[in-house]
């Protein structure tokens, strides 16, 4: 995760331990964001890919599919990892708040 910058591309605010650099590509594809009084609490990304669209290779049955992460931001901690998740079929049906 970054934020904007007026020299340069952006400026990290976040990375999950898997990312080795900041870079202006997309890696893992974070593609959820969870907050909690104003910082990020969980993350989701498609896949712990470390090269550039790397993800992508995950995405062959259409959605977040094998290697779907949630993560603890704080912690780094690998909280779920969600198979056979087609995010072309979920609605807010298929989630619970707990």
């Amino acid at each position: 995760m970054g934020t904007v910058s007026e020299t340069h591309s952006f400026v990290p605010l976040w990375q999950p331990t898997f990312i080795s650099k900041p870079a202006a590509e997309d890696r893992c594809h974070l593609n959820g964001l969870a907050m909690q009084q104003g910082k990020p609490k969980y993350v989701t990304a498609v896949s712990q890919s470390d090269v550039a669209e790397g993800w992508r290779e995950h995405r062959a049955n259409g959605g977040c599919v094998t290697g779907n992460n949630i993560i603890v931001a704080a912690t780094d901690e690998i909280l779920a990892t969600l198979t056979g998740i087609s995010t072309t079929t979920l609605t807010a049906a298929n989630f619970t708040i707990v």
